[in-house]
């Protein structure tokens, strides 16, 4: 089974179907010292949230309660059952509840 690569929501530019395949899909590629379509190949991706949430003062707003409901269904339904999981960032870290005590 690949390994599965969680990010937050789509950058504004992402096409929803394909997560983390853009902009951040190329720089994983190039630190995981992979060609673009080898990266693409090697691990399954997906966003926590479907919705990227801009707001005029702030940018991105990351739905934390929204976040964690999405950690629960893949939980649920398995998702997560037997996998390597790669979480991007520390908000998709504290939506699965990483390094809190």
């Amino acid at each position: 089974m690949k390994p599965l690569i969680i990010g937050e929501a789509p950058s504004k530019n992402e096409v929803t179907e394909r997560p983390i395949e853009g902009r951040v899909g190329k720089r994983l590629a190039a630190v995981c010292g992979m060609p673009s379509a080898a990266f693409l190949e090697h691990f399954d991706r997906v966003n926590l949230l479907h919705v990227r949430q801009d707001t005029k003062e702030k940018g991105f707003e990351f739905d934390l309660a929204a976040a964690r409901d999405a950690v629960k269904q893949m939980r649920r339904d398995g998702t997560l059952r037997d996998r390597s999981v790669i979480l991007l960032g520390h908000r998709v870290a504290e939506a699965f509840s990483v390094g809190q005590s």
